[in-house]
């Protein structure tokens, strides 16, 4: 093959790099070791570069997996540590202790010297409020408690004022305590049948002063202003068992008449009508003070 037909029919070979210079290097010996070299070495390096990140991405992948997993975990035990130590604040809260700025409230009428003692198994031990609550919503939500209403005049708090249009209620002796205990036994409602705003501002005084709001649920504090509304309004709910004691102007047989519930627990302070009632009403527990309840011996209280 001449010059010519070099020329006119030229042949193309594809070379890679590493052939090019070995090429080079048989014409020029010695001199493209070292840019050969530097080639590979670069070609190392991108290598163990590109290998390098992929492990650091898969590993930051994996680091970010067992952080989740353990925060789940440490939260799912905490949150099993928490359900075991709820228990709701003990009120040792006496009448005396109340800064009322209404009228001064009297004593009790229950007999100071009585002594009330409370069950080993409800001794003192301290939990936040908020942690109750939501214990007790979730129970109550999920419906592990059952439900209750109680009718707060004439059964925890008394009102010594023959006027309605002055209340000047208190707490009964050791209500506050009982109060508490049975919100937290049962899905509590309370009915308060109110005369007036006085008379509804200074029982929600006498409330937030004792903290039961700690532990009772304000959307369940319930103020009616007749009979037939609360009668309404405890069908709504339809407890289990209901506490009444009647208000200012009626013992409670009014109340007695129209409930449709399966238990009924009647306060009743005088004698005479109690004993008649009894006869009466086979059906309804009658008792002269809400401490000498069935429902309160359930909680832990027994009288001396």
């Amino acid at each position: 093959m001449n010059e010519t037909s070099l020329i006119e029919n030229p042949v193309f070979y594809t070379l890679n790099p590493e052939r090019a210079f070995m090429a080079s290097d048989r014409l020029y010996p010695g001199s493209n070791h070292h840019t050969l070299s530097h080639h590979r070495s670069h070609n190392d390096h991108q290598a163990v570069h590109v290998a390098t990140w992929a492990f650091i991405k898969h590993t930051g992948y994996c680091s970010l997996v067992t952080l989740l997993m353990s925060l789940l975990a440490y939260w799912y035990k905490r949150y099993k540590e928490q359900k075991r130590e709820v228990q709701l604040k003990r009120s040792h809260m006496s009448l005396l202790d109340l800064p009322c700025t209404f009228v001064t409230p009297p004593r009790s009428p229950i007999n100071s010297t009585s002594s009330l003692s409370f069950a080993n198994n409800t001794s003192s031990r301290h939990g936040s409020s908020w942690r109750a609550r939501l214990m007790e919503g979730v129970m109550s939500a999920a419906g592990m408690k059952k439900k209750m209403t109680i009718s707060l005049k004439n059964t925890v708090l008394w009102n010594p004022s023959r006027d309605i249009q002055l209340p000047n209620h208190a707490f009964q002796e050791n209500a506050i305590r009982l109060l508490i205990e049975l919100s937290t036994a049962y899905d509590m409602y309370v009915m308060i049948h109110m005369n007036t705003d006085q008379d509804r501002n200074q029982i929600d005084q006498l409330m937030t002063s004792a903290h039961l709001f700690d532990t009772i649920d304000r959307r369940k504090v319930l103020y009616c202003s007749s009979e037939e509304g609360k009668v309404q309004l405890i069908h709504q709910i339809d407890p289990v068992v209901h506490v009444e004691g009647g208000w200012e102007l009626d013992d409670g047989k009014k109340m007695m008449e129209r409930l449709s519930v399966d238990r009924v627990i009647w306060i009743l302070a005088n004698q005479k009508k109690r004993v008649y009632y009894e006869q009466c009403y086979e059906k309804i527990e009658i008792s002269d003070h809400i401490l000498n309840t069935s429902i309160a011996k359930s909680v832990g209280f027994y009288t001396q």
